[in-house]
């Protein structure tokens, strides 16, 4: 069986995965907030949010030219979903994306992004994890350690039960705010969250199980 978590991936990768993961450029954010909240190491010490969408801020209404909304949620009127379907090409494949944008009264409370495998890698996971891995390298290089809660991935298919090829990645600093890597083999699913509207979609999901808001991925306990 091999697991990697948090404490044991950078002792066990070998010389070409950690060229790789150094390679990977950690996610540059502009606004003043972000760099003032900076380590000197360069990562951040809280969440700010996933890919160039901060968390608590206006998106810029040419980058939502792209996207297919508002959906306008029917519980909460304040609430808009914008949608953009698109690929990433890694050289060989086309991994399907799926970016979901979650506003109130204008500002970004949540962000969803979905990546499914290829067809051509769907029975090959040991290949698909290259690009998983580069992934969660992307996040694990811009956030302070400290953040992590949780980062286990058992990559073989002898590990126990059907934990192979699985694992998830999750992140919450001291706001409350969460930012969940899941990998389930032939999809990876990445949702950030503001803390207060996190908490009140679980409530009222809880309350209301036909809400049109996207559902807060639930952390395997891996």
């Amino acid at each position: 069986m091999t697991c990697v978590d948090n404490e044991h991936s950078r002792a066990s990768e070998t010389p070409a995965e950690k060229q790789a993961d150094d390679s990977t450029a950690s996610q540059v954010y502009s606004s003043s907030q972000a760099r003032e909240q900076a380590l000197a190491s360069g990562k951040h010490e809280m969440i700010v949010g996933y890919e160039s969408y901060e968390l608590n801020q206006p998106v810029d209404g040419s980058i939502l030219k792209r996207f297919v909304g508002p959906h306008q949620d029917k519980s909460q009127p304040e609430v808009r979903l914008y949608e953009l379907k698109d690929g990433v090409f890694t050289g060989d494949y086309t991994w399907g994306k799926i970016t979901t944008l979650v506003l109130r009264n204008g500002l970004l409370k949540a962000v969803f992004v979905d990546y499914t495998v290829p067809d051509g890698l769907r029975d090959r996971p040991e290949e698909a994890w290259s690009y998983v891995r580069t992934l969660r390298q992307k996040i694990v290089d811009e956030y302070d350690g400290r953040l992590v809660k949780k980062d286990r991935f058992y990559l073989n298919p002898e590990s126990p039960g059907t934990k192979a090829w699985q694992g998830v990645l999750l992140i919450e600093d001291d706001g409350g705010r969460l930012l969940a890597f899941i990998w389930k083999g032939h999809e990876v699913m990445i949702s950030c969250w503001e803390e207060e509207f996190a908490t009140e979609v679980r409530e009222e999901m809880d309350l209301d199980k036909q809400r049109e808001l996207p559902c807060r991925p639930l952390i395997p306990s891996l």
